[in-house]
């Protein structure tokens, strides 16, 4: 399952390197895709339950 967030507070690289990392806490398996220039985020994710 994929999830698309807008993020509009991405401005920089250093924010686009600290959103994965914190997902990744939560859902080490994810793919977390950032993209600072349309200021997105894709997760790739199986169910953690």
């Amino acid at each position: 399952m994929a999830l698309k967030l807008n993020v509009p507070t991405i401005d920089s690289a250093e924010t686009a390197k600290v959103i994965p990392e914190t997902i990744l806490t939560a859902e080490p398996d994810a793919n977390v895709d950032v993209d600072v220039d349309t200021k997105t985020v894709t997760v790739e994710a199986g169910s953690s339950c």
